[in-house]
């Protein structure tokens, strides 16, 4: 174990400037901090509406369709409202059976062999579908697990929260695969298109309807006998492709701009650790800036203006503009 005692710390070596120059570097990297959190904050909320127009884009999708002019009909459902007058309205028990998932423990997984999903993995790892695999057992212990086919429904049985009771995903892994204990299984009895019921059986709708069937006080557990009767809006198999192919494309795009804020993010928090870094040991001199107001924008003495904020010291990285 790795130790640092006090007299370690007595023989570390610090930059310590005269007391007027300490407190200008205090003022400047305040004001710059103040601006990348407030330029952090807005990327976060900018996240969290991607986040939100994602749930819509799929809620829209699969419970109203793709063509606006289409007519409605009463889903008799309080929480789905009116669905397209074609589709069919019902519940998962009626299309498909349900199974309990089991297996080993996580001892039991290799580098190299066949895919299990767990229901951790499900949490953390898959969102409406499962194109990969995270955990490998080998063949020899493959008898202990549950085997998934392609298009089955993975629920997990238990989780922390209310809301996020029962998240699911659809299994898009071709080959011989398996799922390990705590996991519910539901596989289709009628033709479905896989990506349309991962979208359809993980989006808010789905996911409300799951919270209410939810049990528990610390540990919040969700079971196939109440599954059974969560409803979904079914439209004909060559309009769940469609949906399907049109909330890959759209998600794709909303992932990418989610991905590309997040790297801002990184940049700009790079910049503050450089940033702070260079300050205090007197690479970069702020004693003039410092004395400005808290508003002030103008850059000190070879720093980028404050709104260009950075390069890190990889040439490749792109700046991020300090909102």
């Amino acid at each position: 174990m790795w130790s640092l005692r006090p007299e370690h710390f007595k023989k570390i070596r610090c930059c310590l400037p005269p007391i007027e120059e300490q407190r200008a570097i205090v003022r400047f990297l305040d004001q710059m901090d103040r601006r990348v959190r407030r330029y952090v904050r807005a990327k976060e909320r900018l996240i969290e509406l991607l986040d939100e127009e994602k749930q819509a884009v799929i809620n829209q999708a699969v419970t109203r369709g793709l063509d606006s002019s289409v007519r409605m009909k009463a889903s008799g459902v309080e929480w789905l409202g009116d669905v397209p007058e074609h589709w069919e309205v019902v519940t998962l028990g009626r299309v498909g059976m349900f199974s309990k998932g089991g297996g080993g423990t996580k001892e039991d997984e290799v580098n190299v062999g066949l895919p299990c999903i767990r229901y951790g993995d499900i949490y953390m790892n898959h969102e409406y579908h499962i194109d990969n695999s995270r955990s490998c057992i080998s063949p020899e212990r493959s008898s202990l697990y549950t085997p998934i086919q392609y298009g089955d429904i993975l629920f997990t049985g238990s989780g922390e929260t209310i809301e996020e009771i029962g998240k699911s995903a659809a299994n898009l892994l071709t080959g011989e695969a398996y799922c390990g204990g705590d996991v519910i299984l539901f596989r289709p009895g009628i033709e479905t298109n896989a990506r349309f019921m991962g979208y359809a059986a993980d989006c808010f709708q789905s996911a409300y309807q799951k919270s209410c069937m939810g049990r528990g006080i610390t540990i919040m557990h969700i079971y196939s006998a109440q599954l059974k009767y969560m409803c979904l809006a079914l439209p004909s198999i060559l309009e769940q492709a469609a949906i399907a192919e049109h909330l890959d494309k759209a998600i794709t795009d909303i992932e990418t701009k989610i991905a590309h804020a997040r790297r801002q993010i990184e940049l700009v928090e790079e910049f503050r650790t450089r940033l702070i870094a260079d300050v205090v040991t007197g690479k970069l001199d702020v004693r003039e800036a410092g004395t400005e107001s808290p508003d002030a924008t103008e850059a000190p003495h070879g720093l980028p203006e404050f709104d260009r904020i950075g390069r890190s010291h990889e040439p490749n990285d792109h700046e991020v503009e300090l909102a």
